[in-house]
C-alpha cells in the first residue's frame, strides 16, 4: 500500500496543488467582484447648529457617562470624574430629564428593589449590611427605606430617594461594606465563615453602574442634554481645542497611572500607554472620546458661568446678619433645678416637707426665712432628723461565698451519712425514699430532674459554707471597701445598707464602737464597717436629700387652698390671663408655685433664695428669654412663668450686634444661588431643544 503511494507521490502533489491554486483563484477573485455591504450608521438626532450625530456615536457617549472613576463591579472609568453624580444628581438637574421611557424602565426595577434585603449573616444575624450602615453611612438605610416606601417609581420624591441612595452607597460603596463584614467575621473564630462574602456582590439590589440604576433611556437622553448644551454653547462663542482635551484626559490617566502602577500586570511604562491600553480594553474609539469630552468640557464650561453669575448681595446679607446675629447678656434669677416642679407630687412632697421643718404660715403663698430648731421639729416630725455618719463600708454576700465550694466537694457533703438527714428535712420529695448506704444515696439523688438537683446541691453549699465562718472574715477583710456618707433618720423606712433593717439598732452600735467587724442583720449579707466620722448633733434634712431618700409621704396633704391661692394670685397679677377647668388646675399651677415669693421676697434672706446667673440670649437658639420680648431697662424684669423653668425674672446688662458676614454663610448662599441658576437656565436649554427638534 506504501509503495502504491510512493510511486504515485508526484501526482498526488500536482493534483493537490491544482485544486488549491484554483479555490484561492475563484474566491480571491469572487470577493473582489461581489458587491461590498456597508455597515450603516445612521443619524440618532441632529443638534442644534446642523450637527447629525450619529448612532455609534451616541451609544459610545451614553456607555463613557455611564461608567465613571467611583464605579465598581462594572469597571472603572477613570476617564469620566463623575459628570452624571456631579453635575446632575448633586445639582437636582437629573429629574428635568426624565423621559417616559425612562419612567417605564424605573417602574420596572422597583418591584426587585422593594424585595431587595441587605445582607444578614446566616450564622451570626447581628453580622449584617444595616448593622455596618448604621456605623459607617447611616443615610443608606434612611434612604433604602425611603425608596422602598413609594408604590411608584416615577414621582419626582422617588427619583430624588434614588439619586440619594446612589450618591450615599458611592461614598461607603459595596467592597467596603464587603471588607468590614469580613474584619468583623474574623474577630469571632467560633462564627462559621460565610463564602458569599468571598464571591458574591453585596451592591444594592446588585447595580453596576448608572445604567443598572437608571436605565439605558436616561443615560442615553442625558447625553443628548450634553451634545445639545455644548451645540449652545459653540453658538455663544464657547471653545475647547483638541489639545486641551487630550491634555485634560491624559491628566486623569497619568493621575490614575501613578496610583495603580504597582498593581498592574501588563507592562505599561506611562500614563499614556495606559490611556492607550484602557480605549483598547473597553472598546473605545479614541476620536470618539475626545469628542464626548470635548462636549462635556463646553457643557460644563457654560452651566460654570451660569453658575458662578448668581451673586450674593452683601448688603443684604449684612443686614440679615445683623437681625440674626444680634445678642444681648442678662442676670437671670431663677430658683434651684430642685424646686422647678413639672408635677402636682413634687408640689405637694415640698409643702408637706414646709410643714414638717417650719413653723405655720398664715399666707400659704409665703415660704419660711428658717426652719424650727432640731428638737422641735424631731417632735412634729421624726423621719425628717437624722445623724450624719462616714463610714468605710466593706461588703461580702454569704451566696458569694458559694462559688469557693467545687462540685465534688458539694457531693461528698451530700453522700456523707451525718449529713443526709439535713437534705431529707429539707426536701420531703427525698425523705419518702430510704437511703441507708452511700450507693443508694447516690442512686436516689441521681434520679432526681435537673432542677431538683440543683435545689439539693445549692442547699449543700450554703452548709458547707455556714460550717465555714471563717471564709467571711477572710472575704470580708480582701475588701477594701468604700467611703459611704450616711444619714440615719430618727424614723426610716428605707434602708441604705442591703440586708440592714434595724437601723436604730445599727445608729445604736456606731454611735459606740469604733469598728463593726462581720456584722449582719439577716444572715445573708456581712460587713466590715468603720466608723471615721460621728455626728456632733442631730440634722434636719434637706429637702433634696428627703426627696432622694423618698422620706416625704403626701397621702393625708390636701393642696386645694394652696391651688387656689396660686390660681388667685396669679391672675391678679396678670401671668394667667384665660380661664383654666377645674380638673385641670392642679398641674397647671404647679409652675406658678414662686411667682408671688419671687415678687414679694425676692430681697429677704431665706431658705429658697433664686440663683443668678449671666445668659447670653441670640436668635439662634430657643432661650428663656426671647430677644424680641426683652425689658431692657436697667430695672429688674417683671416675674415670669415657664412651664419647663417655673418662675423667673432678669436684669438687662447690655446688647451687641456682630455685623461681620461668615465666609462659610456667603459660600453656602452662594451655592444655593448657583444650583437654581442653573436649574433655571436648564429649562431655557430645554425650550431652545424643543424649538430646534419643532
Amino acid at each position: 500500500m506504501l509503495s502504491f503511494f510512493r510511486k504515485y507521490q508526484k501526482f498526488f502533489f500536482l493534483f493537490t496543488t491544482v485544486i488549491i491554486v484554483c479555490s484561492f483563484a475563484f474566491f480571491g477573485t469572487y470577493q473582489a467582484f461581489a458587491p461590498s455591504k456597508r455597515v450603516e450608521d445612521p443619524t440618532a438626532f441632529q443638534a442644534r447648529g446642523g450637527r447629525e450625530v450619529r448612532r455609534s456615536y451616541l451609544a459610545q457617549m451614553s456607555k463613557f457617562l455611564s461608567l465613571e472613576s467611583s464605579s465598581r463591579g462594572g469597571g472603572a472609568n477613570f476617564l469620566n470624574d463623575g459628570v452624571i453624580s456631579k453635575d446632575f444628581l448633586e445639582t437636582g438637574m437629573a429629574y428635568r430629564l426624565v423621559s417616559e421611557p425612562t419612567k417605564q424602565e424605573l417602574e420596572s426595577r422597583l418591584q426587585k428593589e422593594k424585595n431587595f434585603r441587605p445582607y444578614i449573616h446566616p450564622s451570626a444575624p447581628l453580622l449584617s449590611a444595616k448593622q455596618i450602615w448604621s456605623l459607617f453611612a447611616p443615610d443608606i438605610s434612611d434612604n433604602l427605606s425611603h425608596l422602598q416606601s413609594f408604590d411608584s417609581a416615577t414621582s419626582k420624591e422617588a427619583f430624588d430617594a434614588r439619586a440619594a441612595l446612589f450618591l450615599a452607597e458611592l461614598r461607603f460603596p459595596a467592597q467596603m461594606l464587603t471588607q468590614v463584614l469580613r474584619y468583623q467575621e474574623n474577630e469571632y473564630p467560633n462564627i462559621p465563615r460565610d463564602f458569599r462574602l468571598l464571591r458574591d456582590n453585596l451592591a444594592l439590589f446588585g447595580y453596576r453602574d448608572l445604567t443598572d440604576w437608571f436605565g439605558t433611556a436616561f443615560i442615553e437622553d442625558l447625553s443628548k442634554f450634553i451634545i445639545q448644551t455644548a451645540a449652545v454653547a459653540r453658538e455663544r462663542g464657547y471653545q475647547v481645542t483638541q489639545d486641551e482635551v487630550i491634555a485634560d484626559l491624559l491628566y486623569r490617566s497619568e493621575k490614575t497611572f501613578q496610583s495603580v502602577k504597582d498593581q498592574l500586570r501588563s507592562p505599561v511604562a506611562n500614563g499614556y500607554e495606559f490611556y492607550q491600553q484602557y480605549l483598547r480594553q473597553m472598546g473605545f474609539d479614541e476620536k470618539n472620546v475626545v469628542k464626548i469630552w470635548e462636549d462635556v468640557l463646553l457643557f460644563r464650561r457654560l452651566f460654570d458661568d451660569v453658575g458662578s453669575a448668581a451673586m450674593v448681595d452683601t448688603l443684604v446679607m449684612s443686614k440679615y446678619g445683623a437681625f440674626a446675629n444680634e445678642y444681648a447678656t442678662i442676670e437671670l434669677y431663677e430658683l434651684p433645678q430642685e424646686l422647678r416642679f413639672k408635677t402636682i407630687d413634687e408640689l405637694k412632697q415640698f409643702e408637706c416637707y414646709l410643714q414638717g421643718v417650719a413653723p405655720s404660715r398664715n399666707n400659704p403663698l409665703a415660704l419660711p426665712e428658717a426652719i424650727d430648731p432640731v428638737e422641735l421639729v424631731e417632735k412634729r416630725a421624726p423621719h425628717l432628723v437624722g445623724e450624719n455618719f462616714t463610714l468605710q463600708v466593706a461588703k461580702v454576700t454569704k451566696q458569694s461565698l458559694h462559688a469557693q465550694v467545687s462540685l465534688k466537694e458539694t457531693w461528698e457533703w451530700e453522700l456523707l451519712e451525718e449529713n443526709w438527714p439535713k437534705i431529707e428535712g429539707h426536701f420531703p420529695e427525698i425523705a419518702s425514699e430510704k437511703a441507708q448506704t452511700r450507693d443508694a444515696r447516690f442512686a436516689l439523688l441521681e434520679k432526681q430532674d435537673e432542677r431538683a438537683r440543683n435545689r439539693v446541691d445549692q442547699f449543700a453549699r450554703e452548709q458547707i459554707a455556714d460550717g465555714h465562718p471563717e471564709w467571711i472574715e477572710s472575704a470580708l477583710a480582701a475588701e477594701k471597701g468604700e467611703e459611704k456618707k450616711l444619714f440615719l433618720r430618727t424614723l426610716q423606712e428605707k434602708s441604705p445598707l442591703e440586708g440592714i433593717d434595724d437601723l436604730a439598732a445599727l445608729r445604736t452600735k456606731l454611735e459606740s464602737e469604733e469598728k463593726l467587724l462581720s456584722y449582719s442583720q439577716d444572715g445573708k449579707t456581712f460587713y466590715n464597717i468603720a466608723v471615721k466620722e460621728r455626728p456632733g448633733q442631730k440634722e434636719v434634712i434637706s429637702f433634696v436629700d428627703a426627696l432622694k431618700e423618698s422620706a416625704i409621704s403626701t397621702a393625708d396633704f390636701d393642696c386645694s387652698e394652696l391651688i387656689q391661692a396660686i390660681y388667685v394670685d396669679g391672675q391678679a397679677q396678670g401671668l394667667i390671663k384665660e380661664s383654666i377647668a377645674a380638673d385641670k388646675l392642679e398641674e397647671e399651677m404647679v409652675p406658678y408655685r414662686f411667682a408671688y415669693h419671687l415678687r414679694n421676697e425676692r430681697d429677704k434672706e431665706g431658705l429658697f433664695q433664686p440663683r443668678k446667673k449671666m445668659e447670653t440670649l441670640t436668635r439662634a437658639e430657643n432661650t428663656l428669654v426671647s430677644l424680641d420680648e426683652l425689658d431692657r431697662s436697667e430695672a429688674f424684669s417683671s416675674i415670669e412663668v415657664s412651664q419647663k423653668e417655673g418662675a423667673y425674672f432678669y436684669r438687662f446688662v447690655e446688647s451687641k450686634i456682630d455685623r461681620s458676614i461668615p465666609m462659610d454663610k456667603v459660600i453656602q448662599t452662594q451655592d444655593l444661588l448657583s444650583k437654581e441658576a442653573k436649574l433655571y437656565f436648564m429649562d431655557e436649554i430645554l425650550k431652545l431643544i424643543d424649538s430646534n427638534n419643532a
